[in-house]
């Protein structure tokens, strides 16, 4: 980062919890290893039922069923849930990438922008039912010849006994470096502590950002923190104040009144 650490009053840190990104890949094949395709005869009655953990702001489940379309590929699934995802929670937003894959980002409380700061909502599970009790109507054995006339294939419970498809869908999240600068004097306000941005670092380039790896999200500028913004709003969570405050945030030392080197405090106890 070419910065000078040890200036007098102020303490600079970083770590790598800022940034986050979570990439789910929508894993599908048949039993012969080929790429999973959909029927060409499904119809609007063949949908997904998906599960994508708890809200972390309502505490309400996210779950939805989503319609796919004839001859669908995992892209086209990972189209469908994306934008389910989106209908049913604002506390993620979800954008399908290429490859089958779905990048989910945290949005900041009562905002509809991306929470670039490490109080960011934990990543969920995405989970997809397959199972003959659930709303899951689309069956994954595909349009693959050597099962679509097969009885096992009439149902995904029994399609998956008699191992005629796989289907998963992993989860990987990417993180970003968070530095921080703070003033630890309590009496004296740093007037030429400012943050400014500079160029773009080949420290951090990422992945290429291709749209081949569908790492073109990833950003190599520094970005700063904004409370309301990017970061939730120190009314919502105190914990903003470690990353983003101004001198008037810090609280005045007060004296202990005494008397004789002792202070009654009995008073705290309540009854």
């Amino acid at each position: 980062m070419n910065g000078d650490t040890t200036v007098p009053g102020v303490t600079v840190s970083a770590a790598r919890d800022a940034f986050k990104q979570q990439y789910i890949q929508i894993a599908w094949t048949t039993s012969d290893g080929t790429a999973g395709v959909g029927s060409a005869t499904v119809t609007g009655k063949d949908k997904i039922q998906f599960s994508y953990g708890t809200d972390p702001t309502t505490g309400a489940a996210i779950a939805s069923q989503t319609t796919v379309a004839a001859g669908v590929t995992t892209s086209g699934i990972a189209t469908a849930i994306a934008a389910a995802i989106n209908s049913v929670t604002n506390a993620y937003q979800a954008t399908a990438t290429v490859n089958g894959r779905i990048k989910i980002v945290a949005l900041t409380s009562n905002t509809l922008k991306e929470d670039n700061s490490s109080l960011a909502h934990a990543f969920n599970t995405l989970t997809i039912d397959q199972s003959n009790n659930g709303s899951t109507t689309f069956l994954f054995a595909g349009n693959n010849s050597l099962h679509i006339k097969a009885a096992s294939a009439s149902s995904n419970t029994t399609a998956i006994a008699s191992s005629l498809y796989n289907l998963s869908t992993p989860g990987t999240t990417y993180s970003g470096v968070r530095v921080t600068a703070k003033n630890t004097s309590t009496a004296t306000a740093l007037n030429s502590m400012n943050i400014t941005i500079g160029t773009a670092s080949q420290a951090f380039a990422g992945n290429g950002g291709t749209t081949s790896d569908s790492f073109d999200g990833l950003d190599n500028n520094a970005v700063l923190l904004t409370a309301g913004s990017n970061i939730v709003a120190a009314s919502i969570n105190s914990s903003t104040l470690d990353f983003v405050s101004s001198f008037s945030n810090v609280e005045n030392p007060v004296p202990v009144a005494s008397t004789a080197g002792t202070t009654n405090r009995t008073g705290w106890l309540g009854s």
